[in-house]
């Protein structure tokens, strides 16, 4: 996608699929052999030549990699897009409580490796993730090792065969800190095959085997206990997922919005309002969102099932 997925990001879910509709006919505009057919490109988009002409600056700065020009209708950030995305991974390399001026020498190195600029001590300080464990043990008295929970979002998703749904995300905590150990983004709730490939590629970090308890909306896709888990010795407490309120795990560690996306615990599934876009696109973008937040990801691989079908 070329990194539009930060882009979006940014924006409210509502807006994500004109962002790429407009990008997408800027970049052919851009590409053709006479650019210079303002007026009826313009007029394709519902919006007036001198729109036009702002929205290819725009397009020239993101894909230059430049800062987006400051507008009065709202906040831009002055640092480029790589250099936050280095700022990013110091901390999560570091973790959130590490100290600035450790964030600062971690982010300014690899700055210097890829030729970018280097971040000043504000934009390192003003990008201090905030540092939030949940006990989730506690929170849903279950004593289990790792909380499966999936939840509706406000998001309309299409799947490959082009059939609109809401998007469900699909996480694994580990229950002690809240952690995130993978997360799936699905047209739908995700189906028997695609929860035993998510389960399959957690690493077990306790001795023995783990326990797993389940929400109510993604625990009939786990039992039985999918061969993967069984082979990691995982093992499913239907009797412990009995009462556990789908949202309940995700909206503790992660809030009730992830990014600008709602979490919609309660809302049918298809209801979600506004134009749908890709379940690949939407599953780019909510990566990004997840990749900030300080619950982390325990592992890189987190996207590699984004793409499976749901039930």
């Amino acid at each position: 996608m070329n990194g539009i997925e930060r882009l979006l990001a940014d924006l409210p879910p509502e807006l994500w699929a004109r962002t790429i509709r407009r990008m997408r006919a800027v970049a052919s505009h851009e590409a053709a052999s006479d650019p210079t057919d303002v007026a009826d490109a313009a007029k394709r988009l519902g919006m007036t030549s001198r729109s036009f002409y702002r929205l290819i600056a725009a397009h020239r700065a993101f894909v230059g990699g430049r800062p987006p020009r400051p507008s009065r209708r709202g906040f831009h950030s002055g640092v480029p897009t790589e250099v936050d995305q280095e700022i990013h991974n110091a901390y999560r390399l570091l973790g959130p409580e590490a100290p600035l001026a450790s964030v600062l020498r971690v982010a300014t190195a690899r700055c210097r490796e890829k030729g970018l600029g280097e971040p000043s001590m504000t934009a390192v300080r003003c990008r201090r993730p905030k540092a939030r464990r949940v006990d989730l043990k506690l929170r849903l008295r279950r004593r289990a090792d790792l909380v499966l929970d999936c939840v509706g979002l406000g998001l309309c998703v299409i799947d490959d065969d082009g059939r609109v749904h809401s998007a469900m995300l699909s996480c694994v905590f580990h229950a002690g800190d809240g952690n995130m150990a993978h997360h799936l983004v699905s047209a739908g709730i995700p189906n028997h095959d695609a929860v035993a490939d998510m389960l399959g590629s957690l690493p077990i970090t306790v001795p023995g085997s783990a326990s797993l308890v389940a929400t109510g909306g993604i625990a009939p896709s786990v039992e039985p206990v999918p061969t993967p888990a069984a082979a990691r010795e995982i093992v499913f407490d239907p009797l412990g997922s009995m009462g556990l309120q789908p949202g309940s795990a995700i909206m503790a560690v992660l809030g009730r919005r992830i990014g600008r996306v709602t979490v919609l615990p309660k809302k049918a599934i298809g209801s979600s309002a506004g134009e749908p876009v890709q379940i690949g696109i939407a599953a780019a973008v909510l990566g990004v969102t997840l990749e900030r937040h300080p619950a982390g990801l325990d592992s890189p691989a987190t996207t590699s099932r984004q793409r499976e079908r749901s039930t």
